[in-house]
């Protein structure tokens, strides 16, 4: 039993080192020397007890020996490793707060949680409990890995919300190049901890030091729905439409939607209007009015109506196929976005087409594969009153549509272009200043004109 119980300590160890240093248990690409050379702890020697003990020996390096450049600068977080601590400690820490359910806890994350639950199979071998060596974590938190953590570990990682495309715009306070580590000041007393997943080597970045950054990637949450990190691949500055994303991101959680969406018997489905609703030609002024419009939207990418995210679910869809021609959206330096109401009506519609499970799965890949823009700000709240009161004083179809509003609205204070094939609802606003919209064609996915 001693071998595997070594090389589950050894990955643990180094699981617990890089959630130390970097929030994350499982980092991506080459792990820092210094970071290994902190979880290097070398067996020594082992000794059996008469009360049916194995004492295992190991030679530990101080972390302030071990990894002396990640202590020579600014602090990301107060409850980050200290000099005098080990790869114990660490894995201690997390420990104490797994078995207490600490949800809001920065000392795991969902890959630590996973290694400290198969440990499970050992326990079933015959192993009572692991003790880690003592430390000052005080009376009645004890270091073990035991049925008790791991029956812990399991509850967190399943009740942990799952990572989502997230955007947040405010001053990079930190840049780590060698660590590639950022830390994002949002307001006073909120920050974000990032790690740099781009394309650009993070060395590029050092002109957005101290500037006003607009930041996106998958964001990485704490059992409790907070934000723990994120894992960033875009960059850019911030411009005034970026002051949507001036706040901390939260988790979106999604349960049971089959009961929670399910249309009544008898109702009419929201997309029953959807298809075959093209509009009538415009004239060329409102044509140049759409291009000038265009022209002048944010550069922050376009916001995508519930219409379009159902094609991209269909396998070889040739409207999917045209709008990514025009748009290029997967080579986008900023992921596509959607209002969180399309979550809802993309629910709705697969309940009522009664789909498989695997397009249900494709449907939840997408969804996670696109920045989700909550509707909770006051801003957007403002312009849906604007953009109906607009609506009912002209006659609109729109009026009557409440989450086309919420789209459009969302579109507009997030300073996106919204694409939708639902041109009843949004040709009128064509060239206007309420919405920068393009209208597509539902059947072959180009721009009506």
């Amino acid at each position: 039993m001693i071998g595997p119980v070594l090389t589950h300590l050894h990955d643990t160890l180094q699981d617990s080192v890089r959630m130390g240093f970097l929030h994350s248990s499982r980092a991506t690409g080459r792990i820092p020397a210094s970071l290994r050379a902190a979880a290097e702890v070398r067996f020594v020697a082992h000794s059996s007890s008469s009360d049916n003990v194995t004492i295992l020996r190991f030679e530990v390096p101080l972390l302030g020996e071990a990894a002396p450049d990640w202590f020579q600068q600014k602090l990301l977080w107060e409850e980050g490793p200290k000099r005098n601590e080990t790869a114990f400690d660490l894995l201690a820490g997390a420990l104490t707060d797994v078995k207490k359910r600490r949800k809001e806890s920065s000392r795991y994350d969902t890959g630590l949680l996973r290694r400290i639950s198969s440990y499970r199979h050992m326990l079933k071998r015959g192993l009572e409990s692991i003790a880690l060596p003592d430390t000052d974590r005080g009376p009645g938190e004890s270091p073990e890995i035991d049925a008790m953590a791991v029956s812990a570990a399991s509850e967190l990682s399943a009740s942990t919300p799952p990572p989502r495309r997230v955007r947040i715009a405010g001053r990079l306070d930190v840049l780590g190049a060698s660590q590639a580590i950022l830390k994002v000041d949002i307001k006073p007393g909120q920050a974000v901890t990032a790690l740099w997943q781009g394309n650009l080597p993070i060395e590029a970045l050092h002109d957005f030091f101290n500037r006003d950054v607009v930041l996106e990637g998958n964001g990485i949450f704490r059992a409790s729905g907070s934000i723990l990190r994120i894992d960033a691949d875009a960059m850019s500055l911030a411009g005034a439409g970026d002051d949507l994303f001036r706040n901390l991101p939260e988790a979106l959680v999604l349960r049971d939607c089959d009961s929670q969406i399910r249309l009544r018997p008898g109702e009419k489905s929201f997309y029953a209007r959807i298809f075959g609703s093209i509009p009538a030609e415009e004239s060329d002024a409102d044509f140049a009015a759409a291009v000038v419009n265009e022209e002048m939207s944010a550069s922050k990418g376009y916001l995508l109506d519930t219409n379009i995210v159902l094609h991209f679910t269909r396998a070889n869809s040739p409207v999917a196929a045209a709008v990514e021609q025009q748009f290029q959206l997967s080579t986008s330096l900023f992921r596509p976005a959607i209002c969180e109401v399309t979550i809802a009506e993309m629910w709705a519609f697969a309940m009522a087409q009664s789909w498989g499970e695997k397009r249900k799965e494709l449907l939840q890949r997408t969804i996670a594969d696109l920045l989700v823009i909550p509707i909770g700000d006051s801003r957007i709240h403002l312009r849906w009153a604007e953009l109906r009161s607009d609506a009912r004083a002209k006659g609109s179809a729109i009026q009557h549509d409440h989450n086309d509003i919420w789209i459009a609205a969302t579109a507009h204070v997030a300073g996106m272009t919204l694409l939708s094939t639902d041109g009843a609802a949004f040709h009128p606003w064509r060239g206007t200043p309420w919405v920068c919209v393009e209208v597509l064609d539902p059947k072959t996915g180009l721009i009506v004109s």
